[in-house]
């Protein structure tokens, strides 16, 4: 593959994709995340084999770039390196997000998934360590994951040779023609149109209800659930049927403002050493 977008989760990686998919190009293949690199992932990646991952992108034309966005591998121990292996040639782009806002929105991901059980984000933050029995392990564990010191530190070469580009939501919002420019610049594809379609994740938490079905079948089910393996065709059943209840989704999702002070200051207390490499956006320290 030629473009990795690497990182980082909650970051508006999602809008990104849809509106690339637009692009004639670039070829992204419909499996957003297929997470394929990385011995830390392999666990739960519902991609293995390198033929199954060649295999999504079998339709890519010969002059088209082609583009992996699974926003994991930022947080690997290893998927970089396998990824450099794979393609030396490869570049990465990383979306970035105050950490403080988008771990919330990641915690809550996981929750509707079924991915990290814990009845709070608060909760999961106090306990310091992965979710128990979590086949995602340290990748629901929020203080490693929040931890951008460490996670950005195997992209800061990358960034001198230009393999590297480090974008932030902030200007994703802001000047969308300006964030698409360099990324179209950085990829040498053709200019993006500015009209970004975002996607609320507030509004996935009517999915959970049938999320908990599909991972905890009642034994009839369980001969359903294994035709439907591949990940793109379960989560779109998983996002289908079932109800809204935004109402509880506000209530299972409130912090306090004490903790959410506390957090902010944990977070940028951990980017100080990011601005050795990179220029954060001035909100960002303040």
């Amino acid at each position: 593959m030629d473009i990795f977008v690497a990182g980082f989760p909650k970051t508006g990686t999602t809008a990104l994709y849809e509106h690339m998919r637009n692009n004639k190009s670039v070829f992204i293949p419909t499996v957003k995340s297929p997470h394929y690199f990385g011995s830390d992932i392999r666990p739960f990646s519902s991609i293995t084999e390198a033929a199954d991952y060649e295999y999504i992108f079998r339709k890519a034309g010969k002059q088209q770039k082609r583009f992996d966005f699974s926003t994991l591998y930022g947080f690997s121990t290893d998927a970089v390196d396998e990824i450099l292996e794979w393609n030396s040639n490869a570049k990465f782009i990383i979306l970035l997000r105050k950490p403080w806002k988008s771990i919330i929105s990641y915690y809550r991901e996981l929750k509707i998934s079924f991915f990290d059980q814990r009845i709070s984000f608060e909760k999961a933050w106090e306990d310091n360590q992965p979710c128990p029995g979590s086949i995602m392990g340290k990748f629901t564990h929020y203080q490693y994951m929040v931890d951008y010191n460490l996670h950005l530190q195997k992209f800061y070469n990358l960034y001198k040779q230009k393999k590297c580009i480090f974008l932030f939501h902030d200007y994703m919002v802001k000047d969308p023609g300006m964030f698409l420019k360099e990324i179209s610049d950085f990829c040498e594809i053709e200019t993006m149109k500015e009209d970004i379609p975002w996607i609320h994740s507030k509004y996935e938490y009517r999915f959970s209800g049938f999320a908990k079905l599909y991972r905890n079948p009642p034994n009839f089910l369980i001969p359903l659930k294994k035709q439907l393996k591949k990940r793109s065709l379960s989560n779109l059943i998983t996002n289908t049927f079932t109800f809204l209840n935004e109402k509880k989704y506000e209530q299972d999702n409130a912090i306090s403002e004490n903790f959410s002070i506390d957090l902010k200051n944990y977070c940028k207390n951990n980017l100080k050493n990011v601005t050795k490499y990179i220029n954060l956006p001035d909100e960002w320290l303040i």
